[in-house]
């Protein structure tokens, strides 16, 4: 029996060290043994250290328990890996829950095309401005030029983004 025990004393170890020092570290990799979603979002993986440990402290307490009731060691063995891998997918469902519940402020510039905004600092040909743009139940900042080059923007105009480039946004006067 002490030697399940030790095992789910090491991972409780495992566990705690996991949260304080892990909990960003669990997501969004594009290793073969992580799953990264595909859509820049992370999503938890069963090789997380979370998953693992919790999978590891079933075994232990599984198995100490069949122990403690007087069952062999491979049966003890068998029961602590059926309770192991119970919580391992519990704490799997958990976090993946919790994860696809997060909110998610990122807004990529090219999701902004077609969208309208309002000039905030005049944009000169050549130079440039600054625009608000909504996005959802936001108004996000950006800096912009004009897309045609030869216009200028007065504060107070409705603009349109015609595209981004890097940080900034190519604009013109919304119709």
């Amino acid at each position: 029996m002490i030697v399940f025990l030790a095992i789910m004393g090491g991972a409780i170890i495992l566990a705690l060290g996991g949260s304080l020092f892990g909990h960003d570290h669990d997501v969004g990799h594009d290793h073969d043994l992580h799953d990264s979603g595909g859509d820049h979002e992370g999503t938890i993986s069963i090789f997380s250290t979370k998953v693992i440990s919790v999978f590891i402290m079933g075994f232990g307490g599984g198995g100490a328990i069949a122990e403690y009731y007087h069952l062999g060691w491979v049966s003890s063995s068998l029961v602590g890996l059926v309770v192991g891998i119970v919580m391992g997918a519990v704490m799997y469902a958990v976090l993946s829950y919790l994860f696809g519940h997060q909110a998610n402020s990122l807004v990529f510039a090219n999701e902004l095309v077609g969208r309208q905004g309002v000039v905030t600092i005049p944009i000169e040909p050549g130079a440039v401005g600054e625009v608000n743009v909504s996005c959802g139940d936001r108004i996000m900042t950006y800096l912009a030029r004009t897309s045609t080059g030869g216009e200028t923007l007065p504060k107070g105009c409705i603009i349109e983004v015609v595209s981004s480039a890097g940080n900034q946004l190519l604009v013109k006067a919304a119709n």
